[in-house]
């Protein structure tokens, strides 16, 4: 079955959006896109030369990808060994702490990931009398909002029970699950496998899903398979090497 053509144009906005977020030259895409006929192969023609955009020339960042590139960026004087010595049983604590606030901060959040407006949320938790929030969301925002979350019935203060899924927390635990099996020098490869075995096709989003669906076929982007090192890989990493 295809994707529709309003599916797939949808897609490309949004791909447009994160390139122009991401430093690349954007101007006119969207309207190029909005011009083109009801055609597969225009659309992937196009999402094609998204991969080869330009950077803009005010971009003032460097993200370089590969590591000797990054190492080549890094502080000359930047200290290359161990900067102290690492009390297990403190980090271990840390890190717990770090991870039950990260789980109660999404749930905290997920009833509201509705596409509002900080001004919005605050106008509607007023007019529930729960200004300022010091609690899970109540289920009574329901009846202020147009919308609200589809783990609302899951997430809102009087119906949790559990930890609703959500995908942010299941990167953090494939990280762990990774290092587990494989060990601190994973590969893209072993990311994958875990991918494949765990993560159900309707907890990703994006590029994530798409990396799924092609079971690993070639993407038109590469990009695209740095999110498995850029979703559990990368910042893992950067904890293990910092």
């Amino acid at each position: 079955m295809f994707i529709k053509i309003a599916t797939l144009r949808e897609r490309l906005h949004a791909v447009i959006l994160n390139k122009g977020e991401q430093g690349y030259v954007t101007e006119g895409l969207d309207k190029e896109l909005d011009s083109l006929p009801d055609s597969y192969d225009r659309l992937i023609e196009f999402a094609e030369g998204l991969a080869s955009l330009a950077m803009r020339s005010d971009w003032n960042y460097v993200e370089p990808n590969d590591i000797d590139d990054i190492w080549a960026e890094a502080a000359p004087n930047r200290p290359p060994g161990q900067i102290s010595e690492i009390d297990f049983d403190d980090s271990a604590r840390r890190v717990e702490a770090a991870f039950l606030g990260s789980i109660c901060g999404c749930i905290l959040g997920k009833p509201l990931e509705a596409r509002f407006t900080g001004h919005e949320i605050r106008e509607a938790l007023q007019k529930i009398g729960e200004w300022p929030l010091n609690q899970y969301v109540s289920k009574r925002i329901e009846t202020v909002l147009p919308r609200v979350h589809r783990s609302f019935p899951e997430t809102a203060r009087e119906y949790i029970r559990y930890v609703a899924p959500d995908d942010d927390i299941n990167y953090t635990i494939m990280g762990m699950l990774v290092l587990e099996r494989f060990g601190p020098n994973f590969t893209h490869a072993n990311m994958k496998e875990l991918w494949l075995h765990h993560l159900p096709i309707s907890t990703t989003f994006g590029p994530e899903r798409t990396l799924l669906l092609q079971s690993g076929a070639e993407s038109f982007d590469s990009q695209h398979r740095d999110y498995f090192a850029d979703k559990g890989g990368v910042g893992l990493s950067g904890v293990l090497v910092p």
